[in-house]
């Protein structure tokens, strides 16, 4: 209180606050996708677009290509490198970074895996979990259960960072 006091007698001013703030555009870029991907469509492996068109994804396995491209680059086992629940473990696994916290999947209730959902998960099964890994990380098992979720490919709503990074 002294020091405004002090300050105010010698110049009322220097008790002030202006604050401003100057609008900063935030600009996306492609960069890498959950999993480790971008944008690009794979040219080997199981999300490639002859690879896909044989699947339910059909005449969508461009867009398919694209999403899990973007969401794992291609590579059947990633984790996501940011679906981490509370306890540190993964919750988003495979091709298309299917969510074990809210589907089930491979015959499994990858649900029950889990106490709580997202970023606030925790193991409480780890054999069950376990066996969602599995089933999330084996490509057609991946691939049919995003064929399920996006409707044979359209709707990547389910990926909506993925569809607004790639335009889709």
């Amino acid at each position: 209180m002294g020091a405004y006091l002090i300050l105010y007698v010698i110049n009322p001013d220097l008790t002030k606050i202006n604050v401003s703030f100057t609008p900063v555009e935030v600009v996306n870029t492609l960069g890498f996708g959950e999993g480790g991907g971008n944008c690009s469509v794979p040219t080997t492996g199981p999300c490639t677009v002859e690879a896909l068109q044989k699947t339910c994804f059909g005449s969508n396995a461009k867009a398919a290509a694209m999403v899990c491209g973007y969401e794992s680059g291609g590579n059947v086992g990633s984790p996501s490198k940011s679906d981490k629940g509370a306890d540190g473990n993964v919750f988003s696994w495979g091709l298309f970074q299917i969510n074990l916290t809210q589907h089930k999947l491979g015959g499994f209730d990858c649900q029950k895996a889990f106490e709580g959902e997202n970023y606030a998960s925790k193991v409480i099964n780890p054999a069950l979990y376990a066996n969602c890994k599995t089933a999330a990380t084996t490509a057609m098992t991946n691939i049919n259960y995003a064929c399920k979720i996006s409707n044979n490919g359209i709707n990547w709503g389910p990926w909506k960072n993925t569809k607004k990074a790639c335009g889709l």
